[in-house]
């Protein structure tokens, strides 16, 4: 230190001052940062020792994880596991023992990346087909997908199958594979992606290839019941279709391959016993004939070859039911006398009968208005054919 009087005398006296080097913050981070996994921070911090043997005495993290500033007097590793993926601010400031605070350290576009969410849609087969064609429908939320690494396994070994009829090839690194398979059985097939980041994911399926026959199957279920078939009621099938290993994939009902060989109902997910109906849009007349054959037929597919297809049909005699009209009936005295009710008419392809129901009336069609009593009710007329089917129609009458 040196001091200078204004008359320019000048004294000096020696110190001896100790100038700590700053700290140096650093950290490093695993090469392959991803969703949901831990994430180790591992300090690389450095401070000159210096004629003040300086070391760091103080560690200030903030991981971006919503948790603030973590401070801490030794160098051990942080971690975390992020629940969000994207870039995130991390940094690091040391303070050495002597107050030297460091500059703050970022690791510059640090970012979790998010995981591959696996997909795949099963294709049906049956063992006659040449590929089983499976279709990846994974994706990644950053819309990396380019950048996949595939991983496919077609049989993970614990099918029963024999090691030579196992499929060909049994593991492929395509996105869309159609690998063979040499046996019918269960099979469990496994899909593993890497992102272009390193982030890796997977997902393991059942998979059953069925055997090469389908043996469709039906019956009508009207006809099991003993109730007549009619143009005016929905016709019901019982399902009964097999297949000698595995299952029917799928199940196609053409309800007339004759005169309505467009209606056709598609299942993909049929079962044995479910039952299917339709009604047919027939309306009789005097001049219909008196039964309609239709000819129902189902296709059973399990898989998609030719021998994986098969059919059968069967033809139904389709009664024509009768139509029935019942025409406004006028108001009646209470006191008056027994009416002959003769409203109702029919149209019948077959010979039929008529009856009349309700309050006050017989089944002639005989209406006893005193029977009734004063007010509104309604009567019913009910037309039946030899074959059994049925029409009816209501009206309403006041006393």
């Amino acid at each position: 230190m040196t001091s200078i009087t204004d008359f320019g005398c000048i004294a000096q006296v020696p110190k001896l001052i100790n100038v700590s080097a700053k700290p140096i913050a650093g950290f490093a981070v695993p090469a392959t940062r991803c969703l949901n996994s831990n994430i180790i921070f591992t300090d690389a911090s450095s401070v000159a020792p210096g004629t003040a043997s300086n070391t760091i005495a103080h560690w200030r993290w903030d991981l971006d994880n919503g948790a603030g500033v973590v401070a801490t007097t030794n160098n051990a590793a942080q971690n975390f596991t992020y629940t969000s993926w994207g870039n995130k601010n991390v940094y690091l400031v040391t303070e050495s023992n002597t107050g030297c605070i460091s500059d703050t350290f970022r690791i510059a576009g640090f970012k979790i990346n998010p995981l591959p969410e696996v997909g795949f849609i099963l294709p049906e087969v049956c063992l006659s087909d040449a590929f089983a064609p499976f279709t990846d429908t994974s994706k990644i939320a950053d819309g990396s997908k380019a950048g996949f690494i595939y991983s496919w396994i077609f049989d993970d070994g614990i099918s029963s199958v024999s090691s030579v009829k196992r499929p060909v090839p049994l593991t492929e690194t395509i996105a869309n594979p159609n690998p063979s398979y040499k046996d019918f059985g269960n099979y469990i097939v496994s899909l593993k992606i890497t992102s272009n980041a390193g982030c890796i994911d997977s997902i393991a399926k059942p998979f059953k290839v069925n055997g090469s026959t389908p043996i469709p199957k039906f019956e009508v279920q009207n006809i099991v019941n003993a109730t007549p078939l009619c143009s005016n009621d929905s016709i019901r099938i019982i399902n009964q279709s097999k297949v000698n290993f595995g299952e029917v994939t799928r199940l196609d009902i053409y309800w007339d391959t004759v005169n309505y060989s467009t209606v056709r109902v598609r299942d993909e997910s049929p079962a044995e016993n479910k039952v299917y109906s339709y009604r047919y849009p027939l309306f009789a007349s005097a001049a219909s004939p008196a039964f309609n054959p239709m000819k129902i037929s189902i296709v059973a597919y399990s898989g998609q070859s030719p021998t994986c297809i098969r059919s059968v049909n069967t033809i139904i005699n389709l009664s024509n039911s009768p139509k029935a009209t019942f025409s406004d009936i006028r108001d009646i005295c209470n006191d008056a006398a027994p009416r002959q009710i003769n409203q109702g008419s029919f149209v019948s392809a077959m010979a039929a009968t008529q009856t009349y129901s309700g309050k006050g009336i017989d089944a002639t069609g005989l209406f006893n208005p005193a029977t009734m009593g004063v007010g509104t009710d309604q009567l019913k007329y009910l037309v039946q054919n030899a074959n059994g089917c049925k029409d009816s129609a209501i009206q309403p009458i006041t006393v």
